[in-house]
C-alpha cells in the first residue's frame, strides 16, 4: 500500500518469506479425515477453531499420535502464526498449543527470533493486512489463497524493542475497548433474550392477561394444530413441488414468479427474476400463491416467515417451501408469524428432528405444532401490544450495532496509526557515554553486585558475581563493558579479575567476595545504582523459591541459556541443545563435558519459557 512509504525511516519493508517460514498443511496420502478423529490425542486445527487471537480448545477435534508423525507437514508448535487461506479468508491466531496438526485449509508462519508474533498478527488483522488479501485473492466467486500468496504479503518491520512497545500500545488500547465491546455483545444477548422472553409471555396470553398462572392459558385461549387454521381447501397446506417437476431449464425471463427461500430470508417478496411460462404454471398450480399466504423456509434459515402482500405476483413456491393459506377469519397472519418464529416453536420442531445433524423441517413436522388460538380482537391486542414493545428493542439494537460498528471502525483506526509508525514515538537508540574511568567504574558495579545481594542474605562468590554482572548487562541494560566468554561455570569476563584482585576495594573470605572501603568506592555516585538494586530485587525473587544448595546451579542454568540464545540468535530448542553441547566444560572435579550434560533438555525448554515469559528474548537477540 502506498501508505508504507511513509513510515519511519529506520523501519523496513519486508516479505513474510523474508521473516519467516511459510508452512502448508499436509495435503498428502496421509492427510486425516473424520474416520481418523479419536477422543483423545494431538489437536488437529480447523478454520472453525480460530477465534479472534488464539485457538479455541473446546470445539478441538483430535488425531493419534502415530497420525500426527505420519504427517510431512502443518505440524504447529506454540506461538505459530496460523492463517487461513479459504473460506473464512484472513482469519488468524497465535497457536497456544505446545503440538497440533492444521487443516488443509490453513498455513503456518513460524516467524524468526527477530519479529514478535503479536505485531504481525496485529499486522494482518489491519487495514493494511486486509489490503493483502485483496491484492493476492484469486477473483472467483470462492476467492482463496495459496502459501505462496500469502508469503509475499509485505509487512513494515520496526527493530524488536519497536514492535514489543507497539503491540502494547496496541494491547493497552484495544483492552478498553474490548471490554465495551462485551458489554455491548452482552446487552445483546440480553436483548435476544428479552425478545424471547416476550415472545413466550405473548403467546401463553400472559402479556394481555396478568392474572394468568405459568402453564395455563387464559380463560377462552385454546391450542389447536394448523389444520384447524388454514383454509378449507386440499391445497391450503402444500409443500413445493419435487425438484423434478422444477428444473431450472424450466425458468423464463417473464411469467408467473417463483418464490424461494432467498425472499423468505430477507423478508422481500418482490426479491429475485426466476419465473415460469403459463404451462408450467398452469401444470403446478397446485402450488400457487395468494396474497396474505405465509411461506415458510425449509432449509438454511430454517422456520423464517414471509407474509405474501396483497399486492403480490401471482405465482408458485419452489421446492425449499411450505405455503399456508390461513383462514384469516380465525388467525391472523401477523399472529401466526410472531409465533411460529419464537424460540419455543423452534424448540418444538427441534425435538421432532432427533437423531439428525441439522435443523429439519417439514409438512409433517408442521401439523403436529400446538398453535395458541384466541379470538381476532385479542390476536390483534397481542400483536400491538408485541409490535410497541419490539419497537423499543428494535432501537436499542440498532443502537448497540452501531456502537460495535464504531468500535470497530476505532480498531482498525488504532492499527492503521501503528503500521505507520504514528502509534508509537520511534524509539532511537540511547547512546551512553562511557565512563572516564572505566575501571572504577566497574569496580562500583561490583560493589553494587554484592551489596544490594547481601540484603537477600546472597553472598557471591567470583563465578556467581560474574554470571549476576552478565544478566544485569544483557537483560536489565546495565552495561558493564564486560566481554563475556562462555567458561566452564557460565558467562565469565577475564578482565572482571583485575577489579575483585584489588585489595583496595575487595577480600575473600570462604570463596565469597566481601566488599571493603565500601564508602570510599561509592563516595562517587553511580547512575546505575538505583537500577542495579531494582534488578537484584528481581533476581533474588527468581531464585529464593530454591532451596540454597540450588541456587548456584539456577543461577548457572539461567545465565547459560541466556549467552546461548545472545551467541545464536535463536531459541529453537535443537539449536540451543547443539551450541550447550558445543560449550565445553573442562574441570577435573565436574562428571560433566559440557553444558547439554549438564543440564537436562527438560530443564533447558522450561528456561526457555521462562525467557519468553519475562520478555528477555528480544533484549538477547538484539545485543550485538
Amino acid at each position: 500500500m502506498s501508505e508504507l512509504n511513509n513510515i519511519p525511516k529506520h523501519w523496513q519493508v519486508k516479505r513474510l518469506f523474508e521473516i519467516g517460514k511459510v508452512i502448508n498443511g499436509d495435503r498428502g496420502k496421509n492427510y486425516p479425515s473424520r474416520a481418523h478423529y479419536v477422543e483423545y490425542g494431538v489437536p488437529f486445527v480447523s478454520a472453525g477453531n480460530i477465534e479472534e487471537y488464539y485457538i479455541n480448545s473446546n470445539n478441538l477435534n483430535f488425531i493419534s499420535k502415530d497420525k500426527f508423525e505420519a504427517l510431512n507437514n502443518g505440524k504447529l508448535q506454540n506461538r505459530d502464526i496460523i492463517y487461513c487461506l479459504r473460506g473464512s479468508l484472513g482469519k488468524c491466531a497465535i497457536s497456544n498449543l505446545n503440538e497440533g496438526a492444521i487443516s488443509s485449509s490453513l498455513c503456518i508462519l513460524r516467524l524468526d527470533q527477530t519479529i514478535e508474533e503479536r505485531y504481525v498478527y496485529y499486522y494482518l488483522c489491519s487495514p493494511f493486512g486486509r489490503a493483502e488479501i485483496l491484492k493476492h485473492d484469486n477473483g472467483t466467486a470462492q476467492p482463496n489463497l495459496s502459501a505462496k500468496n500469502f508469503s509475499n504479503y509485505i509487512i513494515p518491520i520496526p527493530p524488536l524493542h519497536e514492535q514489543l512497545s507497539i503491540v502494547s500500545k496496541i494491547e493497552e488500547l484495544l483492552s478498553d475497548l474490548e471490554n465495551g465491546k462485551q458489554q455491548l455483545l452482552t446487552a445483546q444477548q440480553q436483548l435476544k433474550v428479552y425478545r424471547q422472553s416476550l415472545l413466550k409471555a405473548a403467546f401463553e396470553g400472559r402479556l394481555t392477561n396478568k392474572e394468568v398462572k405459568d402453564g395455563e392459558l387464559p380463560e377462552g385461549w385454546k391450542w389447536v394444530t394448523i389444520t384447524d387454521l388454514a383454509e378449507n381447501n386440499k391445497h391450503a397446506l402444500k409443500a413445493g413441488p419435487f425438484g423434478s417437476a422444477l428444473k431450472k431449464e424450466f425458468y423464463v425471463e417473464t411469467g408467473y414468479k417463483i418464490y424461494g427461500q432467498e425472499q423468505v430470508i430477507i423478508d422481500n417478496p418482490n426479491f429475485g427474476d426466476y419465473y415460469v411460462n403459463e404451462e408450467k404454471y398452469q401444470e403446478l398450480k397446485s402450488c400457487r400463491i395468494k396474497p396474505f399466504d405465509i411461506l415458510i423456509s425449509l432449509v438454511g434459515t430454517v422456520g423464517k416467515v414471509l407474509i405474501l402482500p396483497e399486492n403480490c405476483m401471482d405465482g408458485i413456491i419452489n421446492p425449499r417451501l411450505i405455503k399456508i393459506s390461513l383462514n384469516r377469519q380465525k388467525y391472523l397472519p401477523k399472529f401466526f408469524k410472531y409465533y411460529f418464529e419464537s424460540s419455543s416453536v423452534k424448540a418444538h420442531y427441534k425435538s421432532q428432528a432427533q437423531g439428525t445433524t441439522m435443523d429439519v423441517l417439514n409438512l409433517g413436522i408442521i401439523k403436529k405444532v400446538p398453535f395458541p388460538l384466541t379470538t381476532l380482537e385479542e390476536q390483534q391486542r397481542v400483536i400491538d401490544e408485541l409490535e410497541s414493545k419490539l419497537t423499543v428493542c428494535d432501537k436499542i439494537e440498532e443502537t448497540i450495532n452501531q456502537s460495535l460498528q464504531q468500535a470497530e471502525t476505532l480498531k482498525q483506526s488504532i492499527l492503521k496509526k501503528a503500521f505507520e509508525g504514528r502509534l508509537v514515538k520511534p524509539q532511537p537508540t540511547k547512546v551512553v557515554a562511557k565512563p572516564k574511568n572505566e575501571y572504577f567504574y566497574q569496580m562500583q558495579l561490583l560493589a553494587l553486585i554484592a551489596k544490594a545481594s547481601k540484603e537477600h542474605n546472597i553472598e557471591h562468590g567470583e563465578m556467581t558475581l560474574a554470571k549476576y554482572a552478565y544478566l544485569l548487562d544483557k537483560v536489565y541494560g546495565i552495561p558493564t563493558y564486560y566481554d563475556y566468554n562462555r567458561w566452564h561455570l557460565g558467562p565469565y569476563p577475564p578482565e572482571m579479575k583485575k577489579a575483585i584482585n584489588n585489595k583496595q576495594y575487595f577480600s575473600r573470605k570462604s570463596n565469597h567476595i566481601i566488599v571493603v572501603n565500601e564508602d570510599k568506592l561509592l563516595k562517587y555516585t553511580n547512575s546505575y545504582e538505583t537500577n542495579v538494586i531494582d534488578a537484584i530485587d528481581d533476581l533474588a525473587s527468581i531464585f529464593e523459591k530454591y532451596p540454597v544448595k540450588e541456587r548456584a546451579d539456577k543461577t548457572e542454568l539461567l545465565a547459560t541459556v541466556c549467552k546461548v540464545v545472545e551467541d545464536i540468535k535463536t531459541t529453537d530448542i535443537t539449536e540451543v541443545r547443539k551450541s550447550m553441547q558445543d560449550w565445553k566444560i573442562e574441570l577435573d572435579n565436574c562428571p560433566f563435558k559440557n553444558k547439554a550434560e549438564k543440564f537436562s533438555i527438560e530443564e533447558t525448554e522450561k528456561c526457555l519459557k521462562f525467557l519468553v515469559q519475562r520478555e528477555w528474548i528480544a533484549k538477547l537477540i538484539n545485543k550485538n
